[in-house]
């Protein structure tokens, strides 16, 4: 519990060390595989976090969250497909987890598949409709498709459950 409360208040380094040192009582500790993949990813050690995510799957396969957390490593190391290939399987596992559809969207935009990505940020949202970042990333999508007052829309939607979402303006 030490080690989430670290985590939580932003001591990564702390939260670090007491991950990995349950790791060293028990390798196979599903949670503080999981936890010590955030907290590398929000370190900015992407390689590190990625090994992370595969040691829970590996102990886990069956976790969306898992799924979708190494989904964002590989976005962030601008691995287009694998993140893909991440973001589906975590749909697949739960296909309502607007999170990871929103991610998967944003990988098919990267990958430059507007229709598909415009069409699975509709799902994120109709997941969860309050959703600002989809409504923003959905108005994004449209504005490359040429769609420019469907895409002023979502932005519209995106600043009235969001206000002061600067991104939407």
């Amino acid at each position: 519990e030490g080690a989430l409360a670290d985590q939580q208040a932003g001591r990564l380094d702390e939260a670090e060390q007491a991950y990995r040192q349950a790791l060293s009582q028990d390798p196979k500790a599903f949670v503080a595989h999981v936890n010590l993949g955030v907290v590398l990813h929000d370190q900015g050690r992407l390689e590190d976090a990625a090994e992370s995510f595969d040691n829970a799957l590996a102990i886990n396969p069956d976790v969306a969250e898992v799924h979708y957390g190494l989904g964002l490593v590989l976005q962030d190391r601008d691995e287009k497909a694998d993140a893909e290939a991440a973001f589906r399987r975590a749909v697949e596992i739960n296909p309502d987890y607007s999170e990871a559809l929103n991610g998967l969207a944003i990988a098919l935009e990267k990958q430059g598949h507007w229709e598909q990505a415009a069409a699975t940020f509709e799902r994120a949202l109709t997941a969860d409709p309050g959703f600002a970042e989809a409504h923003n990333n959905l108005g994004n999508v449209l504005q490359d498709l040429g769609k420019s007052d469907e895409a002023v829309a979502s932005y519209r939607k995106a600043i009235d459950i969001k206000p002061d979402y600067a991104e939407a303006y």
